[in-house]
């Protein structure tokens, strides 16, 4: 089977060789689903902690403007418990536009409208979530939001021109203008995929040029691709859409005779770190359990 690494889907052409979805990954998934279920609907967060490891660790990096605290890091459950009753939010309501959950990582992208005493209620905020589980815990929470309209306090300087950058950048890759995508990269940029260790993929890729070295694999292999957004936002330099890809991919890259297979409804979230005008970071998030799922059925179809 050819080997595919690319950025949105690396490692999809090795999905054929991946196995079934191991006790460990089911039980993450269910893990994930407890976790969403006592946050979102709930509202127990005794219940959410009991699914945390003891030394958890809490980031948000799009949290600067609020407290350097939440961008270094918060460590243990405790901490995090505090920091969520020290919220004192009221009137919480969640849509949640997309989840899933994809080897270790478990992640959902939304908006959540809630009041604060003394304060003007907040609408929709924009969210994503990822979790990372293993061992029957969550080890890492990891949040990126939108706090235009929620916070006073210190502001972090917006890096200028964050949407247009972000966009224009995640329009060069979804296309596979690779060329025009490498003039937005900063020279030590980092790619990782942390879902792709699914499939055995996860190594990140440094520096601007390996990147762009990597993500040419995919041509002539990976085609057609589609991003349907259902959550994009952009906050200080973080960069996050979230939303259903759709591609095509060679059928002898996965082992089957069709000349091409069409894959729909793949969930991806793609997270940006820019800084002086170039991406120095780009992380995606792809669903390839999902994928595999669709994999099979179009192999069982075959054979």
């Amino acid at each position: 089977m050819k080997k595919t690494t690319t950025g949105m889907i690396v490692g999809l052409a090795l999905i054929g060789s991946a196995t079934a979805a191991s006790i460990e990954q089911r039980d993450a998934r269910s893990i994930a689903e407890q976790y969403w279920k006592h946050i979102f609907e709930d509202r127990d967060l005794k219940a959410a902690a009991a699914l945390m490891s003891d030394d958890v660790r809490y980031r948000d990096p799009t949290a600067g403007s609020i407290d350097q605290t939440f961008v270094d890091g918060l460590v243990g459950e405790d901490a995090l418990a505090e920091l969520q009753r020290d919220w004192d939010v009221k009137g919480l309501k969640f849509k949640i536009d997309m989840s899933f959950t994809s080897g270790e990582h478990a992640c959902v992208a939304g908006g959540v409208s809630y009041r604060m005493d003394g304060k003007p209620g907040v609408k929709d905020l924009p969210f994503a979530t990822i979790l990372r589980i293993k061992d029957g815990a969550i080890i890492e929470r990891t949040d990126y939001g939108d706090y235009t309209k929620s916070f006073t306090g210190p502001r972090v300087s917006p890096e200028p021109e964050l949407e247009t950058i972000a966009r224009n950048y995640v329009h060069h890759y979804l296309q596979m203008k690779y060329r025009e995508m490498a003039s937005l990269l900063d020279e030590d940029a980092v790619f990782v995929d942390p879902t792709a260790a699914h499939v055995g993929q996860s190594v990140p890729v440094e520096g601007r040029s390996n990147m762009i070295d990597s993500f040419q694999h995919a041509i002539g292999v990976l085609s057609d691709i589609q991003f349907d957004p259902a959550r994009s936002f952009f906050f200080q330099n973080h960069a996050v859409f979230a939303g259903q890809s759709h591609f095509v991919i060679a059928g002898s890259a996965l082992g089957l005779p069709q000349e091409r297979v069409a894959f729909k409804d793949v969930p991806l979230m793609i997270v940006l770190t820019i800084e002086g005008g170039k991406v120095v970071k780009h992380y995606d998030y792809t669903d390839y359990e999902g994928f595999q799922k669709q994999f099979d059925a179009i192999k069982d179809t075959d054979d």
